[in-house]
């Protein structure tokens, strides 16, 4: 066989040299390859190489390139004419038509090889076939981006550490919960992230986990301060090993951390609202007993104004009759924890209401504290129930006094502002717009900061068991929440406090009804009203107002004595029952009886406390007036002559 030297002196082509030289061998490499000339003309080619472009029998030696493969990019033939003139290999990637008529990526290397005096001779050129990989590695590029915006969607961050090198990753998501860039690579500088109280627990549960005879396995919740906001992070994972024995070791350490603090808040909620939920149990069941005294006193105070008392003994029963009105909106608070209490909200003058009820607070306080209001919100109207306002402020009033030992100075100014979104954005159910304010400031001991984070929380209280149930500001906070509004608190400890409540304003006020008074009272001519009441003191001095009114009574002590006295034929007129009687039927339950039996016996019901006992269940249920306990003569004897009047106009 000649030798490339041989034929060299026998001054062949160099084509030709190249083919003899290469004969046969390049076509049965099992790769893709190609040998070409410095004129990319193709010298020897194997069969695999003709088998990827598609050109399978054909025989292409002598041929250029370009014209065997007339799809070759412009960019190709540039980067043959750099490695041929520079030496260097190069690769490309690009698209070709498939030999089935698709579309295939390649992969094209191009490698010079030089002559015995280091001149290049030409390319070998290996192309091949990518497809294949390309669709796998696109398939998982577009799973991966698929989970990763599925993880991040759902609030997971994701971490690994190898503790061979050292190295970390850190998930964007991570990087958005802490807003910190770069992240600490050391355990000590994360421990900045984590409160000092839940520490100790942060680097036992770290311990716990790369301890070799354990499973690795750790949890643990921790709550950074980012931006201002107090957050809770779950952090879970799991460590590594490799190695058995003495020789076991942390390998490697993956994880997730999750974003609770909406979780969080919820259950904060829900627990908030469980607690509320037993305060107005309570509440409901307290008011019901002390609004049924309350009506004993009222109905006696008032009888007394009625034989003609002298000046000075009239002047102590009205006051007394007005301490005990005072007395009902106690109750109506209690009732407002849980919205046991049918509220009448109504539009009003905040200026003009806290003058009208001034005299109350400065009696309430007493001399020693002296008092100062400060209107200052002139056409500022607000919507809500006047009781509950009334409860609000005479809270915060005895919790000012109380805060002062009983001296100092208490003030309440008002005003009308304008809030903006940021103003209100803590407020889940409050709107920007046009707010009407009250604020209670006091030259009291004032507050810490962690006491006015829980200041509204139920049962909180710093005071003493015997002067405090921690119930006050949370019944004033519920309130206001009712009303679409809420409360500031501002307080510092030694410097007094500041409570602000904000009520939104509203166009105008409605026209305020006249309450009834004695000398505008309806008096009976006789009619016979059967009186449903299980408390005896209650159900007596009901029958003394109805009497003294000029009615005829009888008395039942439940729903099955009212109802055997009306079957045995006693000409009952009305009757006038309490909702919340002994047995499983309420007064509610007897009025729906009447209505089905006796439609010509007109109902009226009064409650302390409006429960669920009082609910209509379908249409045919008929509608019936509520007087609330307590209530004064004159607000009987209308309620009564209304019932009586309406069951006239059906006959």
């Amino acid at each position: 066989m000649e030798d490339a030297t041989d034929l060299e002196r026998q001054e062949l082509d160099p084509l030709d040299v190249l083919r003899r030289c290469a004969g046969n061998v390049i076509a049965r490499i099992p790769a893709p390859i190609a040998l070409c000339d410095q004129r990319m003309r193709l010298v020897g080619v194997s069969d695999a190489w003709l088998s990827t472009l598609g050109l399978d029998g054909k025989n292409l030696i002598g041929t250029s390139l370009y014209d065997a493969c007339p799809w070759l990019p412009q960019a190709h033939r540039e980067a043959h004419r750099k490695s041929l003139s520079e030496g260097m290999e190069s690769s490309k990637e690009y698209c070709a038509p498939s030999p089935e008529g698709g579309v295939t990526r390649q992969r094209w290397v191009m490698s010079p090889f030089f002559s015995n005096e280091g001149v290049v001779g030409g390319l070998v050129l290996l192309c091949e076939d990518i497809t294949e990989r390309k669709e796998i590695e696109q398939r998982l590029e577009v799973s991966e981006l698929r989970l990763r915006h599925g993880i991040e969607a759902a609030g997971i961050g994701l971490f690994e550490k190898d503790h061979v090198t050292g190295e970390t990753y850190f998930s964007p998501t991570i990087l958005d919960f802490l807003k910190t860039n770069p992240l600490p690579r050391e355990f000590e500088d994360w421990l900045a992230f984590v409160d000092p109280s839940e520490r100790e627990k942060f680097i036992a549960a770290r311990a716990s986990s790369l301890d070799p005879k354990g499973g690795g396995i750790f949890a643990v919740d921790f709550h950074p301060v980012v931006e201002g906001e107090r957050k809770t992070f779950e952090l879970q994972g799991k460590v590594l090993f490799e190695g058995e024995g003495e020789d076991k070791r942390a390998k490697q350490t993956i994880g997730v951390v999750f974003d609770r603090t909406d979780q969080a808040r919820l259950t904060d909620a829900l627990a908030h609202a469980q607690r509320l939920e037993t305060v107005g149990r309570m509440a409901g069941m307290i008011a019901h007993d002390f609004n049924n005294l309350l009506t004993v006193i009222l109905s006696n105070l008032e009888l007394a104004t009625r034989t003609n008392p002298d000046d000075i003994a009239r002047d102590h029963i009205e006051r007394a009759i007005e301490a005990t009105k005072l007395g009902a909106s106690f109750g109506h608070r209690l009732l407002a924890l849980a919205a046991s209490r049918e509220r009448r909200p109504m539009a009003f003058s905040l200026d003009e209401h806290l003058v009208e009820t001034w005299s109350v607070i400065e009696r309430v306080l007493g001399e020693s504290v002296h008092t100062q209001l400060i209107p200052g919100a002139s056409g500022g109207i607000v919507f809500m129930d006047q009781s509950e306002l009334d409860g609000a402020l005479l809270n915060l009033v005895v919790n000012s006094r109380e805060a002062m030992g009983r001296s100092g100075e208490i003030s309440i100014t008002t005003g009308i502002t304008h809030l903006k979104r940021e103003d209100v954005a803590a407020q889940e159910t409050v709107q920007p717009g046009e707010f009407v304010w009250m604020t209670v400031a006091d030259t009291g001991k004032g507050m810490a900061p962690e006491v006015v984070d829980q200041a509204i929380e139920p049962f909180f209280t710093t005071k003493s068991s015997d002067h405090g149930t921690g119930l006050g500001l949370t019944s004033v906070a519920v309130t206001l929440a009712r009303s679409q509004g809420f409360m500031k608190i501002d307080s510092e400890a030694d410097r007094g406090t500041k409570v602000t409540l904000f009520l939104p304003r509203v166009a105008a006020a409605a026209r305020r009804p006249g309450s009834p008074s004695a000398a505008s009272m309806t008096l009976g001519d006789g009619e016979l009203i059967l009186v449903v009441e299980d408390d005896p003191l209650v159900r007596e001095t009901v029958l003394d107002r109805l009497e003294a009114l000029g009615y005829a009574v009888l008395e039942a002590g439940d729903v099955t004595q009212a109802l055997s006295i009306i079957e045995q034929g006693e000409p009952v007129d009305m009757v006038f029952s309490d909702v919340v009687l002994p047995g499983e039927r309420s007064g509610y339950d007897l009025a729906c009886q009447l209505h089905l039996s006796h439609p010509e016996i007109p109902v009226l019901l009064t409650s302390g406390h409006t429960s669920r006992h009082l609910v209509r269940r379908s249409d045919q249920d008929p509608e019936i007036e509520l007087l609330q306990k307590p209530y004064s003569i004159a607000a009987l004897a209308a309620s009564v002559a209304r019932a009586l009047k309406a069951a006239r106009s059906r006959a």
